[in-house]
């Protein structure tokens, strides 16, 4: 995690083997503490050990999506001693020392790297999105996105989303920061593909719309050409004026 309290943090992490337990290093994958295990550091007990979380999207990327066990309240200067008990399971501990790292930091970092997406931009998405290629036959004609956060459902203020998602809709930056801080989540809120904060960029053709478009718009339709319109701002078309209806007398009761 690029978050860490002042000066120092000392994290715990466990880890499984995607395969066989001799399989390298970079192929383990994170999980959350063990029921029957226990962690003691200098014959403390670490309590709030973290659970799984069991959402499918989750559990594919766990390595983004569990939360660390925090160990500052539990360790002291020079040596410590920690033990950890299971009931057989087998996973390797690791142990992280952080440096400080606030969200303004984090954020002020991803800010310097621009709005450069590559592949991935608002209009190369549009492009793949709405067909706008030689080699499709069907293709769609505009596309709607939202202009508020999926994580706080306020306006967004910084539109930001991965380099590598497939897709225009953004999310507020500091909103999912803050998100991601709190909940150890590194995840997309719209396509759940790991966001650490190198793969998290401000999308320049978002921002245009929200510089663009009233403040009381919600949605935005955009064309092919990138060209776009507040929905709810397009001209009706015309119609038909109302028939006139026949009043019915009322019929007289013998």
């Amino acid at each position: 995690s690029p978050f860490h309290p002042k000066a120092r943090a000392v994290h715990a992490r466990i880890f499984e083997p995607l395969e066989a337990w001799a399989s390298p290093a970079h192929k383990l994958k994170e999980t959350a503490w063990v029921a029957s295990g226990g962690l003691y550091v200098n014959n403390q007990q670490v309590v709030g050990l973290p659970k799984k979380r069991k959402q499918p999207h989750i559990a594919a990327n766990s390595n983004f999506a569990t939360p660390p066990v925090v160990l500052d309240r539990y360790v002291v200067p020079n040596h410590n001693s920690v033990a950890v008990l299971t009931a057989g399971e087998r996973f390797w501990f690791v142990v992280q020392v952080g440096n400080v790292r606030s969200v303004e930091e984090v954020q002020s970092e991803i800010l310097r790297q621009g709005e450069d997406m590559g592949p991935c931009s608002g209009r190369s998405i549009l492009r793949k999105l709405l067909g706008e290629s030689e080699t499709d036959d069907i293709a769609c004609t505009d596309l709607e996105v939202s202009l508020r956060c999926p994580l706080s459902m306020l306006r967004i203020a910084l539109p930001a989303k991965g380099r590598h998602c497939n897709h225009l809709q953004c999310f507020d930056l500091s909103t999912f920061l803050e998100y991601a801080k709190k909940h150890s989540f590194w995840l997309c809120p719209n396509c759940h593909k790991p966001l650490p904060p190198s793969e998290l960029r401000v999308c320049g053709l978002f921002s245009e719309m929200l510089r663009t478009v009233s403040e009381d718009a919600d949605r935005v339709r955009v064309n092919p050409d990138a060209s776009f319109h507040e929905v709810g701002d397009e001209p009706r078309p015309a119609q038909d004026p109302p028939r006139p209806t026949k009043k019915l007398r009322p019929h007289s009761v013998p």
